[in-house]
């Protein structure tokens, strides 16, 4: 893993253990000025593809807002990858559980924009079994 990412981890757990508002203690207000730094000044948010962190960092966003002024694109940015990020573990977690039909699987793929025109036709039918499905909706995945 990357050791900014890491970095951030851990502050993100050690900001989690105070009390807000953060910036109203030196420790916290170190906390988060450094999260702020690594976050916006290196734009760390935007090779962060863990869902538990960027939950964190839209929580403690919400808890204790950066300067929209200054960083409201930045911070819209966030929220689109959490979604984003999110859809795409629901899409893996669909794949993987054994109760998922063909029709769940195909309105997680439309969630992520990238379901191919007449897929879903495909999959309808008693003649597909689960696995077949399975195997099907991965290829076509791996064709986007």
């Amino acid at each position: 893993m990357d050791d900014q990412i890491s970095r951030l981890d851990r502050l993100l757990s050690q900001i989690q253990l105070l009390d807000p508002p953060y910036q109203e203690s030196a420790e916290g207000k170190e906390l988060y000025q450094e999260i702020c730094k690594l976050v916006f000044e290196e734009e760390l948010y935007v090779r962060v593809w863990s869902e538990p962190t960027l939950n964190q960092l839209e929580q403690l966003f919400q808890t204790e807002k950066p300067d929209e002024e200054l960083f409201g694109s930045e911070l819209e940015d966030i929220r689109k990858r959490t979604i984003e990020v999110r859809e795409i573990n629901d899409c893996f977690f669909g794949i993987v559980a054994p109760n998922t039909t063909s029709q769940d699987l195909c309105e997680l793929l439309k969630k992520l924009q990238c379901l191919p025109d007449g897929f879903s036709s495909r999959l309808d039918g008693d003649h597909h079994p689960d696995q077949i499905t399975r195997g099907l909706f991965l290829s076509e995945i791996g064709k986007q």
